[in-house]
């Protein structure tokens, strides 16, 4: 696998409600798997934010 340093301006973020909106949507649609997989690769490489005032500011 390839990786590449992407500066901090860059870097993409999820809140932890639109993951958990997104894993909803998943467990109650008829999606193909491989759509399903790569939402959950796409969590793991992306950083989780917890919805909480500190984070507020950010979005």
């Amino acid at each position: 696998m390839l990786t590449v340093r992407i500066p901090v301006a860059h870097r993409v973020v999820v809140s932890s409600v639109k993951r958990t909106e997104l894993l909803y949507g998943l467990a109650k649609g008829s999606y193909p798997k491989g759509i399903t997989t790569r939402i959950h690769e796409f969590f793991i490489r992306v950083t989780i934010l917890a919805w909480d005032k500190n984070v507020e500011p950010v979005y």
